[in-house]
């Protein structure tokens, strides 16, 4: 019985000894990179929009006589990009989708902060009316 008892110790410490490699490569992982700075867009921060389509009306919300706004919070992205989008205001019959289709399409030149563009976080209005 003796031999036994000390083959279970020796077989536990065997085991913990085999796990540390595996313990020593996760804490030499390195961090992730953090997240791009997003600013919120003040008057003094903001981009200039060179080209914005208007959005196009589906059938059935024309069918439908839906009128109303959609508005979508967007990342104006540093690099010419529209990012991120979520929409705050919703419209029914595929009015919100083609609020956010056309918002890609949106032509900008970033925000500049400190001479350096700059993403800016900010909101976009679709208005949808019929008349």
């Amino acid at each position: 019985m003796k031999p036994f008892r000390r083959a279970i110790p020796a077989i536990a410490i065997a085991l913990a000894i085999a796990s540390l490699p595996a313990q020593a490569d996760r804490q030499t992982t390195p961090c992730p990179t953090p997240e791009p700075i997003v600013y919120m867009m003040t008057p003094d921060l903001r981009p200039k929009i060179i080209h914005r389509e208007k959005a196009v009306y589906t059938c059935r919300a024309k069918e439908e006589k839906i009128e109303g706004r959609v508005v979508l919070q967007v990342v104006f992205n540093k690099n010419g990009r529209i990012m991120d989008i979520i929409p705050i205001k919703e419209l029914p019959h595929g009015l919100t989708e083609q609020a956010i289709g056309t918002a890609y399409l949106i032509k900008f030149t970033p925000a500049m902060k400190d001479g350096q563009p700059v993403s800016v976080r900010g909101s976009l209005e679709y208005v949808f009316d019929l008349y």
